[in-house]
């Protein structure tokens, strides 16, 4: 399926269209991204194409400070661009009018990405509700106005719309907040989803975020995020932030957000700044004072902090009140009252409110648990298989491919989050030396096959990052041969997976093949198959016997062929398998009827480490029934369905066994957790691509073709 996503390009807007459109694309649907040309190095960042709006007439286009007035302007943007791309679906923001009436033209879905809040009237519920700032029957209704009138400028007025009275939702509106944040006993509307808070940010500059921490250290004080909406009007907060900032006991980060005119006291304990990312200075802070704007309160209850409310305009008050009644914020006037409470001891109060707090970690416990991404691509593509003008891109799907989709999606997602600490300094200092080597090792070996089932996924790049950053110390080349007992099988893995032209590669090959290695020596057979896969995907010279030979002498072809009484290994035949196979992408040795038998051995291994509990064993297991030609989605969903309800949030498998499974958290975690996710995320990226031929392997890859004769 082909999407544009065609929200407002601020960071509130945009960044949560890009959490959806990521998964999108992970999920194998082509993803690009309308926006103002501002926006095309952050849109690049999350890995997406890009179409400037100024090319298409949309100069003011997706601008949220003019969101009322250019809805004709968003409408011809959109209806360009989703012809020159060919677009199947639009995913919009709340706000923007103008996709509405191109969808209508164009006579595909659009999805309407919204606040944390639901603005508009519920279905029923909501009586007694406070109004916070203007009712919501009001606000309905001049936005239903503003939606009108681009229908009128799009000369679509004496057309009836798609959605009859309740237009705004589009086809699917996906709020990024939580069911507490309503009000007690409302009904959302039809077509309206909760789906969680869609958190992406663009990654932080560590040298931007150490200079904020060494100005906050000067003082030492304790730190407020205060991240500023638009004023609409009110009044200016300067005045109050500089009074409550100087001579007192806090100090601020003030993000200037989409204000104007920052007005800092020279004596004021506050550090302005304006970045593309709040996640790291959130965590410098133990408060985070807001307007009320879903990406601050959102991120602020990610990450566990209470807040502070002082709202003004648009969907301010609405979430402010939310945030009040859910027990998660305090409330700051924006003006003062007869009456009200000196602002120095609102922020002392709530700082010091042990009940706020634990209720703010609780509503982002519950805001945190769930994948709101998932979720969102979830109601994307059901929109699109109920619309006849884009079930027919959808595709078919395999039985029960619902675990395997939430597998893939979540363990690589915990790879790209975490593979950063194997080349860290704690890493380093935390992680013996040759685990942490062999870890590199299988993380360029998941690379080389994600980047041959998914290589537009921009998680991939991330990745890769780390193990060519490792490979470039200078230090690397004595990891390598720090145990004399995996010195050899770690640097021809090495040479398989680096880069072809490296010195260092050169020089190990040149060095593991004048010691011997390269030949039958005293190996295994199995033994000589790792090392013949290895050494072919290096291009060396070696003497091993043949791909047929080998075979013939493992385990499994003697177990197969009636030589061998006893099972073999369950974990060699799913590596001989592997290695026959090139993972799934190579052409099998085994006839079909040998194939089927080989199956059939694997599957009752599976049932076995099903019932009792072997997630890394089932996660081998079930990609090796995929190289030998099976659909272990239909025939092994159980090891599928025990992987996927052993998952965490995070995505992790937290262990290789359900009895061994592990609960702290830091290292002793990512060490139990790292290769039973990987291998899981290597085998649910693997089995979620069809083979070229729909039933089996596609053809060996260069360096293998022609091995197996």
């Amino acid at each position: 399926m082909n999407i544009l996503l065609c929200p407002h390009s601020s960071g509130g807007y945009l960044y949560p269209a890009l959490a959806a459109g990521r998964r999108l694309q992970r999920r194998g649907h082509r993803v690009s991204v309308l926006g103002h040309a501002a926006a095309g190095p952050v849109v690049a960042e999350a890995g997406l194409p890009f179409a400037a709006a100024e090319d298409f007439g949309g100069r003011r286009a997706f601008s949220p400070t003019w969101w009322g007035t250019t809805g004709l302007e968003q409408y011809q943007a959109v209806t360009r661009a989703a012809r020159q791309t060919g677009a199947d679906l639009l995913v919009t923001s709340v706000l923007c009018n103008g996709p509405l009436a191109a969808a209508e033209v164009l006579d595909i879905p659009v999805v309407v990405i919204g606040f944390s809040v639901h603005l508009w009237d519920y279905r029923s519920g909501g009586a007694g509700e406070r109004q916070w700032g203007r009712p919501r029957g009001n606000r309905t209704a001049e936005m239903l106005q503003w939606y009108a009138d681009t229908r009128e400028q799009a000369g679509l007025a004496a057309r009836p719309s798609r959605w009859a009275g309740s237009p705004l939702p589009g086809d699917a509106l996906l709020l990024r907040g939580d069911p507490l944040l309503e009000h007690p006993g409302a009904v959302l509307p039809a077509r309206v989803h909760q789906v969680g808070p869609l958190a992406w940010e663009p990654a932080a500059d560590p040298a931007e975020v150490e200079a904020v921490r060494a100005h906050l250290a000067r003082t030492g004080k304790p730190v407020v995020y205060v991240h500023l909406g638009r004023f609409f009007g009110g009044k200016n907060p300067w005045p109050r932030l500089n009074a409550l900032f100087t001579g007192g006991r806090f100090q601020a980060v003030v993000e200037q957000g989409r204000s104007t005119d920052p007005q800092p006291a020279p004596g004021a304990d506050i550090l302005l700044v304006r970045k593309p990312w709040m996640g790291p200075l959130i965590d410098s802070a133990g408060l985070v004072l807001t307007s009320g704007t879903s990406a601050p309160v959102l991120a602020a209850l990610l990450r566990r902090r209470p807040l502070t409310v002082s709202p003004n305009g648009s969907e301010q008050p609405l979430l402010s009140g939310a945030c009040l009644r859910a027990g998660v914020a305090a409330y700051l006037p924006n003006r003062d009252l007869p009456d009200a409470a000196d602002p120095a001891d609102v922020l002392a109060a709530a700082w010091q409110d042990d009940g706020l707090r634990e209720r703010a970690r609780a509503l982002g416990s519950r805001l945190a648990a769930g994948d709101s991404a998932g979720r969102a691509a979830d109601v994307i593509e059901q929109v699109a298989r109920q619309s006849p003008t884009t079930r027919e891109t959808m595709g078919t799907h395999r039985v029960d491919q619902a675990p395997v989709r939430q597998l893939a999606e979540g363990a690589l997602e915990w790879i790209r989050v975490h593979a950063g600490y194997l080349d860290s300094p704690a890493g380093r200092a935390e992680l013996p030396v040759t685990p942490r080597v062999k870890a590199l090792l299988q993380l360029a070996l998941l690379c080389r096959y994600w980047a041959k089932a998914a290589p537009a996924d921009p998680g991939l790049r991330e990745v890769q990052a780390t193990v060519e950053s490792a490979w470039r110390s200078p230090a690397y080349a004595g990891l390598l041969t720090a145990d004399p007992d995996y010195a050899r099988p770690i640097q021809l893995t090495y040479a398989a997976l680096a880069p072809a032209d490296g010195d260092l590669r050169r020089a190990v090959l040149q060095r593991i093949a004048a010691e011997g290695y390269l030949t039958p020596r005293r190996k295994t057979p199995y033994h000589q198959l790792s090392t013949r896969f290895f050494a072919d995907l290096a291009g060396a010279a070696h003497q091993l016997d043949s791909y047929q030979a080998l075979y013939h002498a493992s385990q499994l072809a003697r177990y197969l062929s009636g030589q061998r009484a006893d099972d073999p290994d369950p974990c060699v035949a799913a590596h001989t398998a592997f290695y026959l196979t090139d993972f799934g992408f190579g052409e099998s040795l085994l006839g079909e009827d040998a194939r089927e038998h080989a199956r059939r051995v694997l599957h009752r291994f599976i049932e076995q480490s099903v019932r009792q509990g072997e997630w890394d064993l089932a996660g081998k297991l079930v990609l090796a029934q995929h190289c030998l030609g099976g659909d272990p989605a239909r025939t092994d969903a159980a090891a599928l369905r025990m992987l996927a309800g052993a998952q965490t949030a995070d995505g992790a498998i937290p262990g290789r066994t359900a009895a061994g499974r592990a609960t702290a958290g830091g290292t002793a975690f990512f060490r139990a957790a790292y290769q039973t996710t990987l291998v899981t995320a290597m085998t649910a990226l693997i089995i979620s691509r069809r083979r070229a031929d729909g039933t089996g392997p596609a053809g060996r890859t260069p360096e293998l073709r022609g091995a197996a004769r």
